[in-house]
Formats: C-alpha cells, sequence, structure tokens
C-alpha cells in the first residue's frame, strides 16, 4: 500500500509530541458510557456532527533522512464534497489540491525547476486527504469492527474490503482518537496517523496536530484559526482554472 512521498530542506523534529498529546488528554472533559456499543456510537456521533472545516495553518513535508520543507497552509473541507489544501512559501504559492467526488486536481508553479519537486508534494498531500476521509463516522459503524480494553486506552479494529486493516488507539477516558494504524493482509503497518491537540470550538472536540508516517517520510499538520460547521464560500471547492486533473 502506498503511502506518501515527500520531500526536502531543513530540519524538524517532533520533540514532546507524545507528553503533550497526554496532557491533552488529560486536559478534556470526561464522557460516561456503559457498553463498548455506546463508545462507539459516541465516537461515530461525534465525526457525523463535523459537516465543514475551514483552518489556516502549517504544513511540513519530512524525508525519512530528516530533511524537510515548512509551508503555510490553508484547508477547506466538507464531508461529503470534497476538500482543499493550499499551500505558500514567503508568500509564493506552492501547490493547491482539490479533491471532490468528480476527480482531484493540483495546480502547481509554471516554474519547470520547481513543477515536478512540487508535483510530488501534492501528491503526498493528496494520498495522506485519501486515507484521512476514511476516518470519518462509518469507521465505527463497520459490522466487523472490534473494541477491545487496554487499560487507559481503548483499541478498535476492523477490515476493509480491500484487505487493509485499521486499528485505532482511543483515549478511553475522554473517548478521542489518538493514534490510526493501516496495516496490509499480510499485516504489517505501512502507515501510522497520529492526532493530538484536541480543542473545544463550538462545543465539538477537534484535533488541532496531525502526525502521518510511513516508510517514506512524515507529513505534520498544525491547524490554527479552525472554525467548524460554517457555510462554506460557493467557490472554495472549485478547482483554479489552471489546475491539472490528476489520474
Amino acid at each position: 500500500m502506498k503511502c506518501l512521498a515527500l520531500l526536502l530542506l531543513l530540519a524538524l523534529t517532533a520533540v514532546g509530541c507524545a507528553s503533550r498529546a497526554a496532557n491533552d488528554a488529560d486536559k478534556l472533559p470526561a464522557v460516561e458510557w456503559r457498553d463498548q456499543q455506546e463508545a462507539l456510537d459516541i465516537l461515530a456521533r461525534r465525526a457525523d456532527a463535523i459537516e465543514t472545516v475551514t483552518s489556516e495553518g502549517l504544513i511540513t513535508l519530512i524525508r525519512p533522512d530528516g530533511e524537510s520543507v515548512r509551508f503555510d497552509l490553508a484547508m477547506v473541507r466538507h464531508k461529503s464534497d470534497g476538500v482543499r489544501l493550499r499551500a505558500w512559501k514567503l508568500g509564493r504559492a506552492v501547490f493547491d489540491l482539490t479533491m471532490t467526488p468528480d476527480g482531484v486536481w493540483l495546480l502547481t508553479p509554471e516554474d519547470p525547476s520547481l513543477k515536478q519537486k512540487v508535483r510530488t508534494a501534492g501528491v503526498s498531500a493528496r494520498q495522506l486527504v485519501e486515507t484521512w476521509k476514511t476516518f470519518d463516522g462509518e469507521l465505527f459503524r463497520a459490522r466487523d469492527g472490534k473494541l477491545t480494553d487496554a487499560g487507559k486506552m481503548l483499541v478498535y479494529t476492523t477490515k476493509q474490503t480491500d484487505g487493509v486493516t485499521i486499528r485505532c488507539e482511543i483515549d478511553r477516558r475522554s473517548l478521542t482518537p489518538r493514534r490510526y494504524f493501516m496495516s496490509d493482509d499480510k499485516g504489517v503497518t505501512r502507515f501510522t496517523l497520529d492526532v493530538s491537540d484536541y480543542r473545544d470550538i463550538a462545543g465539538q472536540l477537534f484535533p488541532h496536530r496531525y502526525i502521518a508516517t510511513s516508510s517514506e517520510g512524515k507529513i505534520v499538520i498544525a491547524l490554527r484559526e479552525v472554525e467548524l460547521n460554517t457555510e462554506l464560500a460557493p467557490n472554495a471547492l472549485r478547482p483554479p482554472r489552471r489546475a491539472e486533473k490528476l489520474p
């Protein structure tokens, strides 16, 4: 299973992520639930309650050797209509990725020396978004889904039709997902997504930090200025005129 082909330059470390996630969980309100089915229902309803997301932030692409590049990021997401990510650095547009039910479009700079590198970054972001969309409310309604107790954590496991197994570690006290694993049909973990920095926005708990990891590197997203369930502009998910439709 292919997940993330990443980029270059500068160095970034994720020191303190685990402790921040733990402190984050301790500060969240406790959730009362009677049995495993009720816990799964709460998780599914929380995911379903978020129709739209608009935000700004930073996206960092990190190669396995530690080299990385960081961009400013703007994101618009609609639960059923799609996602759009725009990235820029020092005021210069880097890529604009739009994914809707009709396809995927990518806008890259006209500069030939940057085009292929940026295309790689855009495709990496596409792979992250496609995987991200799997982690919705329906994930916790899978017929074969199994929730097991692991002390302070709950572990939810389900198998997809393509043979991929998804495992989710959930903070037991706050019922917030913390880490997703995707494993191939041989049981080898190919992709993980860590989520943390949950904040209450208009009564909804929403994570602001994401770390996607595969054998090809990492993508780190730190969001700010997050708005949930607001009306999107009519052209928010309309691909730019010069964007290329990807296969």
